[in-house]
């Protein structure tokens, strides 16, 4: 099964190629790389290098996770990233990228009611945890 992740910023690259040639690749590598978090919050929660366990994980719809950090989704990397971006081409398409990963994972949050399981700022995590 292909991700929407992964179409959506294949789309994006392709519309993007003219202006930023072979840059625009960078927009679909972010826009997919961006989940690595996933696996590292699942390495650090388990104790498991297991990819193959953490993907199993990921699409189990029956667990119950609340205040999850994946650090690549937090507001504190968006603000940066998105300064970044007015410095600097691969800072840009990076901004691109996970401004429309983000935008994906809010409507999936919002069309299935997912509104505790992931936190979005690192200060509030960490006040908390």
């Amino acid at each position: 099964m292909v991700s929407r992740h992964f179409i959506v910023s294949l789309i994006l690259a392709i519309v993007l190629f003219p202006v930023f040639k072979w840059l625009s690749l960078l927009v679909f590598v972010f826009g997919l790389l961006i989940d690595v978090d996933h696996y590292f919050w699942y390495v650090i929660k388990f104790r498991d290098l297991s990819l193959m366990n953490a993907y199993y994980y990921a699409l189990d719809k029956d667990r119950s996770d609340n205040d999850v950090l994946h650090i690549f989704h937090v507001v504190e990397v968006w603000i940066l990233v998105f300064i970044l971006g007015f410095f600097n081409d691969v800072f840009f398409l990076l901004a691109v990228g996970l401004g429309v990963h983000l935008l994906m994972d809010f409507i999936h949050a919002i069309r299935y009611s997912m509104y505790n399981g992931r936190t979005y700022s690192l200060f509030t995590w960490m006040f908390r945890n």
